[in-house]
């Protein structure tokens, strides 16, 4: 993975210092993208913690009867409908 360095403003630099350990989203209104910055070596540690908590709610579901048979096409098809929601319009 590459690194750039760039200087934070300082009001990145303030959201940064009130979440401390968070990762915090930034918005760019020119491309309607949102980029996440955190702490180096947080990451794998955010990932573990939302794959658990995802499993949970996974399986809480199933205790509760919440299924339903799922079709890998149509769930790629709503993933992309979403992502062209995202995209910037050209």
């Amino acid at each position: 993975m590459e690194t750039v360095n760039f200087q934070l403003t300082p009001e990145q630099r303030a959201v940064l210092q009130a979440h401390p350990g968070e990762p915090v989203h930034i918005a760019d209104e020119e491309t309607r993208k949102v980029y996440l910055i955190m702490e180096q070596g947080a990451f794998p540690e955010l990932e573990e913690e939302f794959i658990r908590a995802r499993l949970e709610e996974g399986f809480a579901a199933i205790e509760r009867g919440e299924m339903e048979e799922w079709d890998s096409a149509s769930i790629k098809a709503e993933g992309r409908r979403i992502l062209a929601q995202r995209s910037p319009q050209q």
